[in-house]
């Protein structure tokens, strides 16, 4: 199983997905630095993918079984709302998803309880074949990073193809500009 790192930072603003609070800002939240992806086959597509402009040649694909392991820390620490994940083909079914672990290999992953299982159906990619997957807010309030195991995937073939990852969400602490005063 190959790893790859990756030091690409991108954010947009968030167009639709589950409802929030009026008046509160949420942003797609991608990659800051050290994202990795393990088992991948095209481990260069990351950046594509957790951008959020991959098209499916630039996909990320599965290597040697369907499971994939993305490592994604965020250079602060986040409330995150949702998550975005993307798929035409070799749809991830299963996801695993743990907060603040940074170090994680597959090994790891029946070791850890998961903060959050998700089951994803077909239904879930139809628009736009990206599914917006709602997280249990209240253990999602100080996220460093988020650590997504693809377990498997809907059609049980042996690659996983991802071509969106993205998480949904405000930081923590803002710094207003205005509030700075000129020093000297």
């Amino acid at each position: 199983r190959m790893a790859t790192s990756l030091a690409k930072p991108s954010a947009m603003n968030l167009e639709g997905g589950a409802p929030m609070k009026p008046g509160l800002e949420v942003v797609l939240l991608g990659c800051t630095v050290n994202c990795e992806v393990l088992n991948a086959a095209n481990p260069e597509a990351l950046g594509a993918i957790l951008a959020g402009n991959a098209v499916d040649a630039s996909a990320v694909k599965s290597d040697c079984d369907e499971q994939l392991l993305f490592i994604i820390p965020f250079n602060q620490a986040v409330k995150l709302h949702s998550m975005h994940i993307g798929s035409a083909e070799g749809v991830p079914k299963t996801l695993k998803l743990w907060i603040n672990r940074t170090s994680m290999t597959f090994d790891d992953v029946d070791s850890f309880p998961p903060t959050q299982t998700i089951e994803l159906s077909s239904s879930d990619f139809k628009i736009g074949h990206v599914a917006v997957v709602p997280l249990h807010f209240v253990k999602w309030q100080c996220v460093q990073s988020v650590t997504v195991f693809v377990e498997n995937n809907l059609e049980g073939s042996d690659v996983t193809t991802v071509t969106k990852l993205q998480f949904a969400g405000m930081p923590i602490q803002t710094t207003n500009m205005n509030d700075l005063k000129k020093q000297g």
